[in-house]
């Protein structure tokens, strides 16, 4: 009985040990992460949604998406309520447009920037809850700042969304009211901290900031230097938006910091820069950068087309 139990026990050993070297020896799987600039659901843009329907503006990029973790910046409130802000641009978009941007294969967006509450934080809240009703993953509001977790293929990807353009501190979030998340100076030390202690975590963690000077073609040094931060306390990630114009992208300590997108679902306002438009690509192989590619294209009646 004794040596029966001695055998089984070895036979276990070795399934265990052939495992653990199975593993060990299998590479990781590739993991694809797609970026894109500010997505309009309103606005101008709805006399195309109107005449071609909300799918027109993702014809000819969404082969682009398939098999990938796609992320965008929302630039709309999505609601049917509320009264437009006092600011020179309020933009909101109708519920059919994330039905749209889910089909076409968007995974996530971030909702921190500064029309995010257009038509005041109801319109926030409203946006939120359609965001849930398609299964559309975002960060960027809510009271506390937390981060949306992504499962991926296996993986669990971290996602968190700040913004450093809020139009009024009404937006801004707090203990007792959902709002915007900022990433102004006082709060970069407590995000920072938030970043390192739950790094490990996920197997990535995408940071998204709104952030920078309109049709400013450059980032600026305090841009570069948070976003250094943003990678030492250990984003994989950094993705940026607001200028509405591209700018370049680094690999700083073996991570991309895209620091504008440009615009993606947007209108030019006849301005050549502001048409052009990219698809940024990062390939990782589990949390080794492989590869990074950024497709560039122009937007043409509110329809990105990537050369």
């Amino acid at each position: 009985m004794r040596r029966v139990k001695i055998i089984f026990l070895t036979f276990l050993l070795a399934i265990t040990l052939t495992k653990a070297f199975a593993s060990a020896a299998s590479p990781a799987k590739e993991i694809k992460l797609v970026f894109l600039g500010d997505v309009l659901a309103g606005g101008n843009l709805n006399y195309y949604y109107q005449k071609y329907g909300y799918d027109y503006p993702w014809q000819k990029v969404k082969k682009y998406f398939q098999g990938k973790l796609v992320f965008a910046n929302l630039e709309s409130c999505i609601s049917l309520r509320g009264k437009p802000e006092r600011k020179k641009y309020t933009f909101r978009g109708r519920p059919e447009f994330l039905k749209a941007m889910k089909k076409a294969g968007v995974t996530a967006v971030s909702v921190a920037n500064n029309h995010s509450a257009d038509y005041g934080l109801i319109s926030l809240y409203d946006t939120l809850g359609y965001l849930r009703q398609e299964g559309i993953y975002y960060s960027g509001a809510g009271r506390d700042v937390y981060i949306t977790e992504i499962p991926w293929q296996g993986y669990k990807i971290g996602f968190l969304a700040f913004s450093r353009v809020i139009p009024s501190t009404a937006w801004v979030a707090s203990p007792k009211k959902t709002g915007i998340w900022s990433i102004y100076e006082p709060n970069v030390g407590k995000i920072l901290k938030l970043i390192c202690e739950n790094d490990a975590k996920y197997d990535l963690l995408v940071v998204s900031v709104h952030w920078g000077v309109e049709r400013d073609l450059t980032p600026n040094p305090p841009e570069i230097k948070l976003a250094h931060k943003l990678v030492e306390a250990g984003a994989d990630v950094v993705m940026g938006h607001h200028p509405h114009v591209v700018q370049r992208y680094e690999i700083y300590k073996g991570r991309p910091i895209f620091y504008s997108l440009g615009n993606f679902i947007f209108t030019s306002s006849g301005n050549k820069e502001t048409a052009k438009t990219v698809i940024a690509e990062a390939v990782f192989t589990g949390r080794k950068l492989k590869s990074v590619e950024v497709r560039h294209g122009e937007i043409k009646r509110g329809q990105p087309v990537i050369k």
